[in-house]
């Protein structure tokens, strides 16, 4: 996988849609947050999952990111990255859904540490 270009999508919203935005972002731990935790470099990727994790707003973030068209940030525990397409990536493990998957500058797991090794040790013969 090669870096990600960073890419924003700026889009004019209608007042209803501003609004309705400002009501769930008020409740989002992540609201006034050093917005590069969400970019491409992935270095503050750890601390952007966190806060979404137990965010309650995740779902309504997450709906926004997609209907805003976002990419190269990580919103609603997705990544949202720029490519062939738009390809979705959620950062939390597919397999218990309570933690941060694994990932590094070049690959993101599915899955997080220990459920990753879990599966090994379930596979291995």
């Amino acid at each position: 996988m090669s870096a990600v270009p960073s890419a924003h999508v700026s889009i004019v919203m209608s007042p209803t849609a501003v609004a309705a935005r400002t009501d769930w972002w008020a409740h989002a731990p992540c609201a006034g947050a050093d917005p590069d935790w969400w970019s491409e470099s992935r270095d503050g990727w750890n601390r952007a999952i966190r806060h979404c994790i137990v965010c309650p707003v995740r779902r309504q973030c997450l709906e926004d990111a997609i209907a805003s068209g976002d990419v190269g940030v990580i919103r609603g525990a997705t990544w949202f990255a720029c490519g062939r397409g738009r390809e979705m990536t959620s950062l939390i493990c597919a397999r218990c859904e309570a933690r941060t998957v694994q990932f590094s500058r070049k690959t993101i797991s599915r899955y997080c540490l220990p459920c990753t090794w879990a599966e090994r040790t379930r596979q291995a013969p």
